[in-house]
């Protein structure tokens, strides 16, 4: 499975990155020429890899090996239209696990779609679990 990390000029991405220590603010996964990823404004959708990249000033993608990588996208598919997860943003600041099941940020998305297609990168805490974290098991 194909996943692209990414940052942009913006305070949001910028915060991101300080905080988590990363260069990376946002992760998701690339399916042909669409991107499968959650944000803020749109909850979890699906958007033109062109649209992605015009986006974000900075990106890169890695292919993890997933034994059952179409399970993983029919269930990213399913998915799309789900909101976004902001309360586990506000979880990361007080140390709380604050997620919503049916809600997702990027990384919990896609470290969950890995999962379900049979590559557990992590033992637990999925919503505890940044672009850096999945970055770094990546490379």
């Amino acid at each position: 499975m194909r996943l692209i990390f990414a940052r942009s000029r913006t305070v949001g991405s910028y915060l991101i990155r300080l905080s988590t220590w990363s260069r990376w603010s946002h992760v998701g996964v690339v399916d042909g020429g669409m991107v499968i990823d959650t944000t803020l404004k749109r909850g979890v959708s699906s958007t033109t890899l062109a649209a992605f990249l015009l986006e974000h000033s900075k990106t890169e993608q890695i292919d993890i090996e997933v034994p059952d990588e179409a399970a993983a996208l029919v269930w990213l598919e399913m998915q799309i239209g789900k909101p976004y997860d902001w309360t586990a943003i506000v979880g990361f600041v007080f140390r709380r696990p604050w997620g919503k099941k049916g809600r997702w940020f990027c990384s919990e998305l896609v470290e969950s779609a890995l999962i379900v297609g049979g590559r557990r990168r992590f033992r637990e805490d999925l919503n505890r679990i940044t672009p850096r974290h999945s970055w770094m098991v990546s490379v």
